[in-house]
């Protein structure tokens, strides 16, 4: 008798301890249908991009580093202390014949693309190398997966630009 009671204890604790896993299991981001999406290709750019001020804060905030690559670069037109520090480095660079530290052009990004809806606000840009952001258009990013699973926002991908994305994110 005690055996069965214990037995059916087990059961039901393991089937509770399922329950409880499979409800706190993280939903998709990705929906079917455009119009249960938060942000999908093709929608409405909510403005016309950030303003030099939104700019100058997302530089300050991420330090003058690109976000992608952790290298320093500047955004617009270098100030007087970059223009000093980069020129000594380029002089100690052709003395050693070492490439130390280059400092290259940077741009404030969009993490959710604008392509796809994405606001330009402080919360939704990162300074990013020219070169970096020039090379991957408007691709659906990491990033902008983080930062719609974090709001709990919900996006629509194509099938087959969602596969590639999957593709891409398994690479890693």
């Amino acid at each position: 008798m005690t055996e069965a009671i214990i037995g059916i204890a087990i059961a039901l604790a393991l089937g509770i301890l399922i329950w409880f896993l499979r409800a706190r299991a993280p939903k998709s981001i990705y929906v079917k249908r455009k119009d249960e999406a938060d942000f999908y290709r093709g929608k409405r750019k909510p403005d016309d991009g950030f303003t030099q001020a939104q700019k100058s804060r997302i530089y300050f905030r991420d330090g003058g580093r690109c976000q992608m690559t952790g290298r320093k670069v500047w955004l617009g037109e270098p100030d007087k202390d970059e223009e000093t520090t980069d020129a000594a480095l380029k002089l100690a660079s052709n003395l050693t014949g070492i490439d130390s530290i280059k400092r290259e052009e940077g741009e404030i990004d969009h993490i959710i693309p604008r392509e796809f809806g994405g606001p330009s606000t402080l919360w939704n840009g990162h300074l990013v190398a020219r070169s970096y952001n020039r090379g991957k258009s408007s691709k659906w990013s990491i990033q902008a997966e983080r930062l719609c699973r974090k709001n709990k926002w919900t996006v629509y991908l194509e099938p087959s630009e969602l596969k590639e994305f999957q593709q891409r994110r398994n690479k890693r």
